[in-house]
């Protein structure tokens, strides 16, 4: 990805982008090194530029300079003149913080003015820049930004003013002179800006208001006494150039004699005469180098005014006086008048030499006199002027050389002429020597002439080895006492001599100092006789003997030591003895002279003070020379014995043990270091010599002791010679100590003596592991030395406990020394325990040991030998696990002091770890770290990442760490000067390169494998960057299911990720972030129960001002606290509410609340732990919301319509229930409860079986807010009517009548309940009631009505009684018929629309339904129609009919129980139907066309809802009052709602059909209207599009032919039962036709009275079987002509009709011809009752088997309604 598409991706707010970009800020590209920020400023990116200095602030961008030392600013000038990144960086650079108090950087900017004042190369500012290329804008926020800037000159030494007057620039000009308040206008060469109106000698080339004028025009001006021109010189009089020359020294040099003397008369307070220039030369020197003698003159005239002063020719005031100023020298020792020899001016030299006659001239620094120059020069006049003028001039010449007369000296040829020659040193000793008096004389000028080295001609001779010269200056110049005269370095001739290795010179010089006289007591000299001379030390505190040692010249030693034997040999300043110096430098022959010859006690002291000459020897030892290394020791030991001869034995051995238990820096004895170091010879001679191992073994126990410890060092190091020698030796020392035991124990000593031979028994079981007499012995008081005993090395029983790694033992140590008082406290440089521990890698020692130490002792932050503590060790082993148990037990209040301790090498542990590439996040990012720290190499830990070319391990890791460590531009800088720049920028290539390697694989492997993504987060945890970055480059992208690793970690629960997530990425707002399900963190985490994970977000929250994440809802509407309390999580529900300062409780649909879910979900039967939650959450309520919103908290209902209150109860929560109770604002005491709801709660606790307690509760509420009448029988009153209990109602209101009247606050009455319960029976007796009281039926609005309550619950009988009973009401505003809900609808818009309620009493069959419904006409006539229920409307604006029409089918009011869940929806919607069908028939007409035509809150009629959910009515359509051409707020007629939805609703095709019909003419139905309107005019209105039309039309025809395929099915069907059924009823026909003809008994023959009647017609049973079968004729006839009707009618629902009449008919035929049949029989056998009576009986089973079939129907249907 090219820069530019990675700053778009960046700006974009693509986080991966932002991070590449981060990793390439700082690195500068191009040959001009320039960073990005130089690049953009370059193309005048301005918006790049502001999200540069925006995310980068801490890469300090703004003061990085180019290759060209150019910032951002000057090439946004130098490249375009961008004026908008001009203005930004400015900006940016207002908050630079100010410069530290000392900043050697001159690459850096670090305040806002010196970020403006940066020059570049040229020394060119950011506004020459813009003054050069003319860009106004630029100029003008320049000058305003920094007015108080002067303005320096650049490399032309023009200044930006100057640069505008030049170029003509005057708008520029006029910015720059208006705007700073003191701008410079000096230019190059002297010359300057000015006003024309002040100075007009000159032409102006800048326009009319500035000219320049250069100096020549300002000294014509001047000199005529221009007054602006004399000022304008006088500013720049002592105004330094690049060489620091004033205008005087610039003149003098120039030979304008006239401007010296106007500078000299008008400036003369300046004191320009006195002022050097940067080579400390007067206005004098350059007028004698150029040779203006007039200006020299001019000058010497000048100078005689100046006035003496007693601080002539200090250091602050070189010049004050006539003689000072003309013996001036400069750099080079030159004064005017070495100047004025050089380059032969004799005028000037008669000058100067006549001026100051008395003067002897110095020596220049190449040691030549004005003298020396002339004749050398062969310049014979002036050295004749000098010699004749001066009363004294030097005739010295370097290198003690010399002028000499000629005609005194003719042995060599004079250079200069006749008159002087020069004489070479080695011409004057010859002729000196020689015993030439001239020669002499001038060697003795020289003899004390000291050199710049402040030396004699002794010191110089001996230096060079020139024995003849020495031995003529000793004894010519014996009064000058040269020997001993010192330089300036506090050095004898001797020194010199034995510097250079002069044997012979230093014998002669020693010779001649043994005849050096005592010292007179009022010399100074501080070497005076011999053996001070011989002991005289320099400046760095050395004598002879240690430069003769160092030269490593044996013979001069010697010589030195047998002048001397009794010298001491000191120290010289770095602590180096003579003695020292052989050894370090292997001079072994001058260490055994030394040794041999000097009587005095050896000095074998070494630098520090603590080691020794054998401890360097040792150290240094060479394996080649060991053996006469080993003589050399032989020699010192030998020596040291010789020296301490005197006192006792025992002080001697005393002394020697002393000398030989001497350490080094690092704290070792020679034995130790003899033993490291593997000289098993040495060893040898240590144990002989040292009388702590001989004889005196067995009472130095500590000594003793002190072998096991160098026993281990050489078993560690293999060295098995030295093991067995030493290890001899200690047995021996064992030996003797058990022997002078036993003595001591037969002379009954103290038990003290026993500690010798019990430490090793002690320490002997410890290695074996023989726990049980370590135990005994740790037990025993008496023997507690032995835990607190060590040995001459510092090792205690501890150390060796630690060695063999016995964690038992150490825990019993440990505590037998807190019991016995140890203080933990060791010698300084001593190994501890610690030591021990991390050397050997014991892990679990270690940590056992801090556990264990007392918090008093700090001995683990010790240091041992070599100044390391305990996490050096541990750094030198790359031991990160050590390490971080160390920094874990280490106390706060020495850890930072702990952790950047130095070792000798001033390395800290950061060093040694970064150098090993050792990668100890937790290490590294401690606050009290110091990575600015440096060593002895003044390497600081950064520069450790340079020290070699390739990457070690885990640098890259560690690198990213520090570099994120320090950003403070006023702190030092991160790297110190020891590392090269290029190769620091070449490593740190590599570092970017690996670390983007490294980050992108860890990416990658991330997003191919999850279980990366766990390892990854515990090492960024840990503080592995590159994990970091990794992690940071995922944080915000999304799986599949849309969610960030927030939302991951946070559905898992893994709560230090999740820590980790919010504190590391916070910028990226992750918690806001939502997945595919609009769904946050803290919705996942609450999902799923995380608490812990929870509170981390919450708390992350608290610190975005702008996260609301509590509050946020998902896609189901549910915020994170509903969806904790929905899952019954209490403490999740808990934390929010502690945690959380503003929060809603709102759930989904913006209905229920997570008060309601908390208390659903809660664990039933609440206990007080249960009940905490709820109280928090309401606590929680009262803080987060208003009081308004607190108050409506108890009345929202959930999805179920269910208040909080209501869950309680169900939930039998008593504790709960009286919890809301109490703080519901509605219950508080003082005026009228409200009592909405509480009496059907009361009602359903008691149904349920609730605890009395929760009853009781209820009860006390609800009878607390009845002030009117009796709280008992109201109680009484609706439980009866919730019990359908009609004489306790009857009862109660003949009691009481007045009960009717109670109204609770949402309006409802004991009518209310009754029709809520469906209590039908009761009706009658409420409303006349109410009308013998005169009580109004007078309601606010629809929802008021009982007929809502009915039409909600889709009671269409108990709506139907409604109707019936209600009286009619004076006002048409009051009936139910026109009121109107709050959203206009009426009644009629209700039944169609509102959701019904399940119905309580189940029914068999869909025709029970029917047979509930009774004449509308029986409701009492109003007078007034207002009062109608018939007018009034629901707060949806619809009437009763609106309310039935739409009726929800799902919850039926009469649940029909039916075979499948098709025939239930058909069912319900049959009922839905018959409730608007219901309104319509007992609608009075005065009401009718008002609420068909009555529009809700959306403008739809009833017709609009009805076609719109599907609800097809025939009788409704045939309306004459409906208007069909209604337009609704969205100009839908009632047609257009065929055409809302995609998907046909309901019965919209039967609709489709009618209305298809009626505009086809198909029908005879006048649909819309008075008229048929043409389909044209109907579409005409029409505002669905036609696209869409098309498509619902398709639909609709695909539907009608299906339903056109059931209706040929079903007709199919029912003419197969129609050909069965005909049969069936054409026998029955056939049957009662023939038995009307065929008469039981016959009939009367001829002749008979009655002749040809009936013979039995007089019985009555036969007129019961004439009647029967006329009357199963008339039902089976009748039963044929239906069917054939049936035949000729295509409409299903009219055949269906036509079957369920002939069915009916046969059935009835059917049993008439059975009543026929029994009759019949009756009658013929009426003589024979018994057999009459059975043939009846056995007839009459057929009528038994139809009730059995009836009844079993019933049960069947009433279990089926059950069981649904």
């Amino acid at each position: 990805m090219d820069l530019d598409t990675l700053f778009d991706a960046a700006m974009a707010g693509d986080a991966d982008a932002t991070a590449k970009l981060e990793m390439e800020a700082d690195r500068l590209f191009k040959y001009d090194e320039e960073t990005i920020l130089h690049l953009q400023s370059v193309k005048g990116n301005t918006e790049r530029v502001r999200f540069i200095l925006r995310e980068f602030p801490h890469k300090n961008l703004l003061t990085k300079l180019s290759k060209y030392n150019h910032s951002a600013l000057h090439l946004a000038i130098y490249r375009g003149g961008h004026t908008e990144v001009a203005q930004v960086l400015i900006d940016a650079a207002r908050h630079l913080p100010p410069p530290p108090p000392s900043d050697d950087d001159d690459n850096s900017v670090t305040s806002f003015q010196a970020f403006l004042r940066q020059g570049d190369k040229d020394m060119d500012t950011a506004l020459h820049a813009a003054v050069k290329y003319g860009h106004l804008d630029i100029v003008k926020l320049l000058v305003e930004a920094d007015p108080t800037d002067t303005h320096i000159q650049n490399d032309d030494g023009k200044t930006p003013m100057y640069i505008a007057v030049e170029k003509g620039l005057n708008d520029i000009a006029d910015i720059i002179s208006t705007t700073c308040t003191a701008p410079s206008l000096l230019g190059p060469r002297g010359s300057t800006v000015v006003r024309i109106k002040n100075l007009d000698q000159g032409k102006s080339q800048g326009g009319t208001t500035y000219k320049i004028m250069d100096r020549y025009a300002f000294y014509v001006a001047a000199i005529e006494g221009d007054d602006d021109a004399i000022h304008n010189l006088e500013m720049q009089a002592d105004i330094f150039n690049g060489g620091e020359e004033t205008i005087l020294h610039g003149e003098s040099e120039n030979k304008y004699a006239e401007r010296v003397r106007v500078i000299l008369r008008e400036f003369a307070k300046k004191n320009l005469l006195a002022t050097l220039t940067a080579e400390k030369q007067t206005a004098l020197h350059l007028a004698a180098i150029n040779g203006h003698t007039d200006l020299a003159e001019i000058l010497i005239d000048a100078a005689r005014h100046l006035p003496s002063s007693d601080d002539d020719n200090t250091r602050d005031k070189p010049v004050t006086s006539f003689q000072a100023f003309l013996r001036q020298s400069d750099l080079n020792e030159d004064t005017a008048l070495h100047k004025a020899v050089l380059k032969g001016h004799a005028p000037i030299v008669k000058l100067l030499v006549e001026a100051d006659p008395s003067d002897t001239h110095i020596q220049n620094w190449s040691g030549e006199t004005p003298m020396y120059i002339a004749v050398e020069k062969g310049l014979n006049d002036i050295a004749e002027i000098i010699s004749t003028t001066c009363t004294a001039p030097s005739l010295l010449g370097p290198d003690c050389s010399s002028v000499v007369p000629n005609k005194n000296l003719d042995q060599a040829k004079s250079p200069g002429g006749t008159l002087y020659k020069i004489m070479d040193k080695d011409a004057l000793y010859s002729a000196a020597i020689a015993g030439d008096d001239d020669a002499i004389a001038a060697l003795e000028m020289h003899a004390d002439k000291l050199n710049k080295y402040e030396e004699t001609i002794l010191h110089t001779e001996s230096e060079n080895g020139n024995t003849e010269h020495v031995q003529f200056i000793l004894k010519e110049f014996a009064e000058k006492k040269l020997l001993v005269k010192l330089n300036k370095y506090k050095q004898t001739a001797l020194h010199l001599a034995s510097c250079e290795g002069h044997t012979e010179v230093a014998e002669i010089l020693i010779n001649t100092a043994r005849q050096l006289l005592p010292p007179s007591l009022d010399d100074d000299n501080p070497v005076t006789t011999f053996q001070a001379f011989l002991w005289q030390a320099d400046d760095k505190m050395e004598t002879a003997l240690h430069d003769a040692v160092r030269k490593g010249n044996v013979g001069l030693v010697k010589l030195l030591v047998e002048a001397d034997p009794s010298h001491p040999h000191t120290q010289n300043s770095e602590g180096e003895t003579p003695i020292y110096i052989a050894v370090e430098r292997g001079y072994y022959d001058i260490a055994k002279m030394i040794c041999t010859t000097s009587t005095a006690a050896p000095n074998l002291d070494a630098p520090a003070g603590r080691t020794t000459v054998l401890h360097i020897l040792i150290n240094n030892l060479d394996k080649g020379a060991e053996e006469e290394a080993t003589a050399v020791i032989k020699l010192i030991i030998k020596a040291v014995k010789h020296a301490n001869k005197h006192g006792t034995s025992d002080e001697r051995d005393q002394r020697l043990m002393q000398f030989f238990n001497r350490t080094d820096e690092k704290g070792r004895m020679i034995l130790e270091l003899a033993v490291e170091e593997n000289h098993l010879d040495v060893v040898k001679l240590i144990l002989a010599k040292n009388p702590v191992y001989g004889r005196r073994i067995w009472r130095m126990y500590p000594e003793l002791m002190g072998i096991m410890p160098l026993i281990y060092r050489a078993m560690d190091n293999e060295k098995h010679d030295i093991v067995n020698l030493l290890t001899q030796t200690y047995q021996r020392g064992v030996q003797m100590m058990q022997f002078q035991k036993e003595v001591q124990t037969r002379e009954s000593a103290n038990v003290h003596q026993f500690i010798s031979a019990n430490v090793h028994q002690f320490i002997s079981d410890m290695d074996r592991g023989n726990e049980e007499y370590v135990l005994s012995v740790l037990n025993n008081y008496d023997l507690k030395e032995l835990v607190t005993f060590h040995d001459n090395l510092g090792w205690t029983a501890l150390h060796h406990a630690v060695y063999y790694q016995h964690n038992l033992i150490i825990d019993k140590i440990i505590q037998a020394q807190k019991r016995y008082g140890h203080g933990f406290v060791y010698p300084d440089r001593i190994a501890t325990p610690f030591h021990i521990a991390v050397q050997k890698g014991y892990m679990t020692t270690l940590q056992l040991l801090l556990k264990l130490w007392p918090a008093t002792s700090l001995t683990f932050t010790g240091s041992d030998r070599k100044g390391q503590n305990i996490l050096h060790l541990a750094a030198l082993q790359s031991g990160k696990e050590m390490i971080l148990c160390i920094l874990k037990y280490c106390p706060e209040v020495c850890k930072e002091d702990f952790v950047n301790k130095k070792d000798d090498n001033g390395d800290t542990p950061l060093h040694l770890l970064i150098g090993r590439g050792c990668f100890i996040p937790e290490f590294c990012t401690y606050k009290g770290l110091d990575t600015r720290i440096e060593n002895k190499k003044k390497w600081t830990p950064r520069d450790m990442l340079y020290f070699e070319d390739q990457i070690m391990e885990d640098q890259v890791q560690i690198k990213i760490i520090l570099d994120g460590i320090q950003t403070d531009p006023i702190r030092d800088n991160k790297f110190s000067r020891s590392v090269v720049p290029s190769k620091r920028m070449r490593k740190d290539v590599i570092f970017n390169e690996r670390a983007k390697l490294m980050i992108h694989e860890k990416y990658t492997a991330m997003k191919e494998d999850p279980d990366v993504i766990a390892n990854c987060f515990a090492d960024a945890i840990g503080g592995d960057p590159i994990s970091k970055a990794a992690l940071r480059m995922k944080a915000d992208k999304l799986n599949k299911s849309g969610e960030t690793i927030l939302h991951v970690e946070s559905k898992k629960g893994d709560i230090e990720n999740v820590r980790f997530i919010v504190t590391e990425f916070a910028n990226k707002n992750l918690l806001s972030k939502m997945d595919i399900s609009e769904q946050t963190a803290l919705h996942l985490a609450a999902q799923h129960g995380h608490t812990q994970v929870v509170e981390a977000l919450i708390h992350a929250a608290r610190l975005v001002p702008s996260s609301n994440d509590s509050n946020v809802q998902n896609s189901e509407g549910k915020t994170p606290i509903y969806i904790a309390a929905e899952n019954g999580y209490k403490d999740i529900v808990k934390v929010i509410c502690r945690d959380c300062k503003a929060l809603v409780l709102d759930g989904p649909g913006g209905r229920t609340t997570a008060l309601h879910a908390l208390i659903q979900n809660i664990d039933r039967e609440g206990t007080e732990g249960e009940s905490d939650v709820i109280r928090m959450m309401v606590d929680a309520a009262k803080r987060w919301s208003s009081v308004q919103d607190f108050e409506a908290l108890f009345s929202r209902t959930d999805e179920l319509g269910r208040t909080v209150l209501q869950i309680a109860v169900e939930r039998k929560d008593v504790n709960a229930v009286r919890l809301i109770l109490k703080e519901d604002p509605a219950n508080q005491p003082g005026g009228e409860m409200k009592r909405n709801g509480l009496m059907r709660l009361i009602c359903k606790a008691i149904d349920d079986e609730c605890s009395d307690d929760i009853i009781k509760a209820l009860s006390q509420t609800y009878k607390a807010g009845i002030k009117d009448h009796d709280p008992n029988d109201v109680l009484d009153l609706i439980r009866a009517i919730q019990e359908l209990d009609k004489d306790s109602v009857l009862s109660l209101l003949g009691k009481a009548k007045k009960l009717v009247t109670f109204k609770e606050d949402n309006g409802w009455t004991p009518l209310h309940y009754a029709v809520y319960y469906e209590f039908d029976a009761i009706l009658d007796a409420l409303i006349k009631a109410q009308k013998d009281l005169e009580h109004p039926f007078d309601y606010e609005n629809m929802e008021a009505t009982p007929f809502y309550v009915a039409i909600e619950r889709g009671y269409t009988s108990t709506l139907v009684r409604l109707m019936e009973l209600w009286p009619d009401l004076s006002s048409d505003e009051c009936s139910p018929y026109t009121l109107v809900t709050q959203d206009d609808q009426n009644i009629l818009h209700m039944a169609i629309v509102a959701r019904v309620g399940e119905n309580r009493k189940a029914v068999a069959t869909a025709a029970d339904s029917r047979k509930e419904m009774v004449q509308m006409e029986l409701w009492p006539a109003l007078s007034s129609h207002e009062c109608s229920p018939y007018t009034f409307v629901t707060q949806d604006g619809q009437n009763i009919l609106h309310m039935s029409a739409v009726a929800c089918a799902g919850e039926n009011r009469k649940a029909v129980v039916v075979a499948d869940a098709v025939d239930n929806r058909k069912a319900a919607a049959d009922n839905r139907k018959e409730m608007v069908q219901s309104i319509l028939k007992y609608c009075p007409n005065k009401y009718m066309d008002k609420i068909l035509k009555q529009k809700d809150k959306n403008d739809d009629t009833p017709l609009h809802l009805l076609i719109s959910h599907g609800c097809f009515i025939p009788g409704l359509i045939k309306h004459k009052g409906l208007n069909t051409m209604a337009r609704n707020k969205r100009d839908f007629t009632p047609r257009d709602m065929l055409y809302v939805e995609d998907a046909t609703v309901a019965d919209q095709v039967h609709i489709k059909i009618a209305l298809d019909e009626v505009l086809t003419s198909k029908s005879g139905w006048k649909l819309w209207g008075k008229r048929t309107e043409k389909k044209a005019d109907i579409w005409r209105c029409n505002k669905t599009p036609p696209s869409k039309r098309k498509e619902k039309d398709v639909k609709f025809e695909g539907e009608k032919k299906i339903l056109e395929k059931q209706r040929t099915k079903d007709r199919k069907t029912y003419k197969m039962r129609t050909n069965t059924q005909i049969l069936v009823t054409a026998l029955t026909t056939t049957v009662t036709f023939t038995v009307g003809f065929t008469m039981p008994g016959g009939l009367h023959q001829s002749g008979e009275v009655d002749e040809g009647l009936v013979v039995l017609s007089r019985k009555r049973a036969f007129t019961v079987f004439m009647v029967s079968d006329a009357l199963a004729l008339l039902m089976s006839t009748s039963s044929l002509f239906f069917y054939f009707l049936e035949s000729m009618n295509e409409d299903i629902h009219q055949v269906s009709l036509l079957n369920a009449s002939s069915t009916v008919l046969n059935i009835l035929s059917i049993s008439a011809m059975m009543v026929t049949f029994i009759a019949g029989t009756y009658v013929v056998l009426s003589d024979t009752p018994v057999l009459a009576i059975a043939i009846c009986i056995i007839g009459s089973l057929f009528f038994l088997l139809i009730l059995v079939l009836w009844i079993i129907k019933i049960v069947f249907d009433r279990y089926k309604r059950n069981k649904d």
